[in-house]
């Protein structure tokens, strides 16, 4: 049984954590009640692999499952950057300033390779689950590490995929523009005059 200490990173869907034998992989813990989505996952996975899908570009590769001291875990590549720090959430970038124009080449390749390969998602891949893997100083793309996968078999039939990968992009996009438009307001409060001084 594999021991687990400090988490590298807390979402929705999991926590994460470095394979305390491999710093190459992350251990990622379901929270309880997520078995079903848990079995979804490893079936996305499988499928993919059956179907010859190279997806390591925008989907960390699975590893298989394994039993640590906090129950069940999945077994992925760990997100680096090129510096060999672990890469960060999209979120936490648009967070921290960075202004959502930077990140449009990689959103829209990322939409193109859902779309090429067929991956379908739900509402479990948010801009938390997008981590930005920084490839060079002024250049990255986007990974892909939650709500992957759907219950049936729309994968089978392209047309149907497609239009549904499309349905769920345009929500995907709408989160992202609300965070641009949270953003903005932010950064005008603080230029408002009198903004930061105390009463």
């Amino acid at each position: 049984m594999l021991q687990l200490t400090e988490p590298i990173a807390i979402g929705r869907a999991r926590a994460s954590y470095v394979h305390p034998e491999d710093p190459t992989r992350a251990i990622r813990i379901p929270p309880p009640g997520q078995a079903a989505r848990t079995r979804r996952e490893v079936g996305f996975y499988r499928r993919l692999d059956r179907r010859g899908v190279d997806y390591a570009d925008y989907l960390p590769r699975f590893h298989g499952v394994c039993e640590t001291s906090l129950g069940r875990g999945l077994v992925f590549d760990l997100v680096r950057d090129f510096d060999g720090q672990a890469s960060r959430a999209l979120s936490e970038y648009l967070d921290a300033g960075y202004p959502l124009d930077d990140f449009e080449p990689a959103l829209d390749e990322l939409r193109a390779l859902f779309l090429r390969d067929l991956i379908l998602f739900d509402e479990g891949l948010t801009l938390d689950a997008l981590l930005f893997r920084r490839t060079s100083l002024t250049r990255g793309r986007l990974v892909a590490t939650a709500g992957l996968g759907d219950d049936g078999w729309l994968d089978r039939i392209p047309l149907l995929a497609r239009r549904k990968i499309d349905r769920r992009w345009r929500r995907l996009r709408l989160d992202a523009e609300f965070a641009r438009a949270a953003q903005t307001e932010h950064e005008a409060d603080e230029t408002r005059p009198g903004a930061g001084r105390a009463d």
